[in-house]
């Protein structure tokens, strides 16, 4: 276990090296720019000394402080983790106010996006992000089978929350900053299963109403894979592309 700390730690103090180095460069050209014309003197020597083993100091202590940083957030991760199973587990002990055809829907849109997100290549916070909504949806889905409609509804909320993050990070567009296209004629398409229909193309935009499967549609426009419909009894709204066919 020690050994994989230096391991780990390594580029860390590679890097905080690299950055003492940089510090001391000037002085270290003053020592040659002065070799040059004399020998650098006992005096030069020690001061050089005296400041390598400064920044070897401030290392250690940036590395203890960075330390100090992955334990906090370590323990808070395992606290929030702590206090959502308590939320659902609570929440399985209440009466249910979602119902189980609106939980499957929410379900299966997150699971959606999940997916969609997957797709890419992604690393870092946004890997770690969608890690951890892929477990909430797993979460949701073992509190779904056992009733918990409130619990699987939470849960999903918490996936959401990740998706969010992840698909914000800076090395993705937002979905918003997509640019929208419109059908010329409107393209009449059957809904595939039930689904939401929301405000925006955002998974986090109101949801407006719910259609069911067999319901027809017409889709007038779609921004990303998010797609704008509308009926005659209804008001527009958007729905994600896989949960809509086109009428042969």
């Amino acid at each position: 276990m020690r050994q994989h700390h230096r391991l780990f730690h390594w580029p860390i103090r590679a890097l905080l090296l690299t950055v003492a180095c940089g510090l001391s460069a000037c002085q270290l050209q003053e020592v040659r720019e002065a070799e040059q014309a004399d020998p650098p003197s006992t005096d030069q020597i020690a001061e050089l000394e005296e400041t390598i083993d400064r920044q070897k100091t401030t290392i250690m202590g940036l590395e203890l402080r960075l330390l100090a940083k992955q334990s906090e957030v370590q323990n808070l991760s395992a606290s929030q983790e702590q206090a959502i199973q308590e939320v659902v587990r609570v929440k399985a002990k209440l009466r249910s106010r979602d119902s189980k055809a609106e939980t499957v829907a929410n379900l299966a849109e997150a699971k959606l996006a999940l997916s969609a997100l997957q797709a890419k290549k992604t690393g870092g916070i946004k890997a770690t992000a969608l890690e951890r909504a892929d477990q909430y949806l797993a979460m949701s889905e073992a509190a779904l089978k056992n009733g918990n409609y409130d619990g699987a509804s939470y849960l999903i909320g918490q996936a959401k929350s990740s998706l969010h993050a992840a698909h914000m990070s800076p090395d993705e567009p937002s979905e918003s900053a997509d640019s929208s296209t419109t059908f010329s004629l409107p393209v009449p398409m059957t809904v595939r299963q039930r689904c939401n229909v929301r405000a925006g193309p955002g998974l986090n935009e109101k949801v407006l109403y719910q259609l069911t499967a067999g319901k027809a549609v017409l889709a007038t426009g779609y921004q990303g894979l998010r797609v704008q419909i509308s009926d005659d009894n209804t008001s527009a709204g958007w729905i994600h592309f896989s949960l809509l066919k086109s009428n042969p």
